[in-house]
């Protein structure tokens, strides 16, 4: 989990990086490639942690609600980074001259700012998860389990 909200932090910062001349292969492939590690470790990995440890009887409430949050997680945040990246770039195209260039350089801004506020929900994302992880008592250190036979 943690590191896999780390290489999400890596590749959405690294696409804040993108100049308006940048080249596909060239600039925007690699963090593709790193954010898509990192989301497919954190996704996995989260899974397993919210499912384990839940009774049998409670694993659809526990999956439903896994399913839920991502769901709505990432509906918000897609609807965040459209937004940031809406209002910086109508402020960039406010202060100059309507031209293909300016359009090109507020577009260009206006991502790279959206870009950064999701690697920082990322990196919140994987202080959270190192926090959790450390915290998580497992069930070999909880203590011996006790057994209690009934005499028939």
């Amino acid at each position: 989990m943690t590191t896999g909200a780390l290489l999400a932090a890596t590749g959405m910062f690294w696409l804040s990086a993108v100049t308006v001349h940048a080249n596909y292969f060239a600039d925007v492939l690699g963090p593709l490639v790193v954010l898509a590690i990192g989301l497919g470790m954190a996704f996995v990995s989260t899974s397993v942690t919210a499912i384990s440890g839940v009774q049998p009887n409670e694993s659809g409430l526990a999956s439903a609600l896994l399913s839920v949050g991502r769901q709505l997680g990432g509906s918000l945040g897609i609807a965040i980074m459209g937004n940031i990246a809406t209002t910086v770039t109508r402020n960039q195209l406010a202060t100059g001259p309507f031209t293909h260039a300016a359009v090109n350089r507020a577009l260009t801004t206006g991502f790279s700012a959206a870009f950064e506020i999701a690697g920082l929900i990322a990196l919140a994302g994987f202080v959270t998860a190192l926090v959790a992880v450390r915290h998580r008592q497992s069930p070999a250190i909880a203590g011996p389990s006790v057994e209690v036979e009934v005499a028939a």
